[in-house]
């Protein structure tokens, strides 16, 4: 990757011992956690189908295409386990995308303030979770980040033809990476409007080629699913331009606390004390870039009618900390690297320790579909009949009975609607929502808080 050919062996090296906390992290839990839902679904779906399914559909977006068109490359890598195989595309991309955070902030600020950086945004909570997890999120952070780099590059009038060139590409690679990035893109080209003053004829070239390179690479999923399958707003989260007006405070507070998984106010505050020193002492232009990132999300999501879920904004844990950091950049430019580095050393160990605390409670959401899933899935596992009443513990299930080679079972799955396991006698296992449950004789063979669990047939096939 060209953005970080130029990084000095001496200064990158000089910052290792804070990139490994962060890439060991990545590696253990890629190790230790189990598949989860998203992941799952996106094997189902999309990997083990092939590379064409992954390039022409786009059901829902679970379907982040550039990631699954290289998980139907990591699925080859021979001595991985399947999960694993899943998830190395993610870790490469995460430390990729601290080396060219590094790269960035040193060039563009100072070393210092770069080790800084680096070592605090990476062991941030929704950091940590998609730097393994199979999803395209830890992509979507490098590209934003590249194209910020380049942003930067352009705006300080530093190779420029060069940057313009980098810069699309990136946009192109995030686009497709999730079409989310839309708002990435609008937030960077709003940066380079504020910073050069004008519309320059660069930005409208570069901007037309991003928008017809992208069209052309999502012109199979078009033709198949039609345009609607990219631009459809789920019902859940579809609302007026008033309403998501309103809602934007409040949703500004759960980001901060879903990214970090701490209390709002242990990033609001220093947000704040930030933008209040970036004035007072009349630091304009990190003042514009603060407020632009930071009031940007607020214009474009009534005008979108829609409030997305908080990953979609997964790149602001890198925006937070430099603008966190900002003020005091002369300081940290000032200190010895030695101590320095101890104090970020201890920083990442307690990020750390919080990660491994907040990551199964994580992981219990969405009906118990992860962590549970994967203690009840080998004691139910084999060739047998699933019936699944509103539980999302099928798609998990489906992973390993693909993984694990089965292939004459049989699973039907339906919405949760009312069900009685006394008359489903015709399954080996059924997975009854509790609200829904009115089974009367058929006794438990297990129970999550979510889900009633019966085994109705004694077929031991495995």
């Amino acid at each position: 990757m060209a953005v970080i050919n130029t990084i000095k062996y001496n200064t990158l090296w000089g910052g290792l011992p804070v990139f490994i906390i962060p890439a060991l992290a990545s590696v253990y839990f890629a190790v230790i956690m189990p598949v989860s839902y998203d992941e799952a679904w996106t094997f189902v779906h999309f990997t083990h189908e092939g590379f064409t399914t992954s390039v022409t559909h786009y059901p829902a977006p679970n379907n982040h295409i550039l990631h699954s068109v290289i998980t139907n490359v990591t699925k080859y890598i021979p001595l991985l386990s399947d999960l694993l195989k899943l998830r190395i595309s993610s870790i490469i991309a995460n430390v990729i995308g601290m080396a060219v955070l590094y790269r960035f902030i040193s060039k563009h600020f100072n070393q210092n303030m770069a080790l800084a950086v680096v070592a605090l945004s990476s062991m941030i909570f929704m950091n940590v979770y998609y730097s393994y997890m199979s999803r395209g999120y830890g992509l979507y952070n490098l590209f934003f980040i590249a194209a910020l780099f380049m942003a930067f590059n352009i705006a300080r009038n530093i190779s420029t033809r060069k940057s313009w060139f980098f810069f699309s590409m990136y946009c192109i690679l995030g686009f497709y990476a999730i079409p989310t990035f839309v708002y990435a893109f609008v937030m960077l080209h709003a940066f380079l409007l504020f910073s050069l003053k004008k519309m320059t004829r660069p930005q409208l070239i570069s901007g037309a080629v991003v928008c017809a390179v992208v069209l052309l690479l999502y012109t199979p999923i078009i033709l198949t699913d039609g345009i609607q399958a990219l631009t459809h707003i789920s019902i859940e989260r579809k609302m007026t331009f008033f309403n998501a007006a309103k809602a934007i405070p409040g949703y500004y507070l759960i980001i901060l606390r879903e990214m970090t998984s701490f209390h709002w106010l242990v990033m609001l505050l220093p947000l704040i004390t930030s933008i209040i020193l970036l004035i007072k002492r009349r630091q304009k232009r990190d003042v514009y870039f603060s407020l632009l990132f930071l009031v940007m999300p607020a214009l474009l999501l009534p005008l979108h009618h829609v409030i997305p879920f908080v990953r979609v904004f997964n790149y602001y844990s890198a925006l937070f900390v430099i603008i966190i950091l900002l003020p005091y950049k002369d300081q940290i430019a000032g200190m010895r690297k030695w101590i320095l580095i101890t104090a970020l050393l201890a920083a990442q160990i307690i990020l750390l320790v919080h990660f491994n605390n907040q990551v199964y409670r994580y992981e219990e959401r969405d009906l118990a579909v992860n962590i549970t899933a994967d203690k009840i899935i080998p004691d139910i596992i084999g060739n047998r009949r699933y019936f699944f009443d509103g539980v999302l513990l099928r798609t998990n299930l489906e992973f390993h009975l693909i993984t694990g080679g089965y292939q004459r079972y049989t699973i039907f799955d339906r919405h949760a609607f009312l069900a009685s396991a006394d008359t489903l006698q015709a399954y080996d296992f059924a997975f009854i929502r509790k609200d829904m449950d009115k089974t009367v004789k058929t006794p438990l063979y297990g129970k999550t808080a979510y889900y009633n669990i019966y085994k109705l047939s004694r077929n031991e096939e495995h």
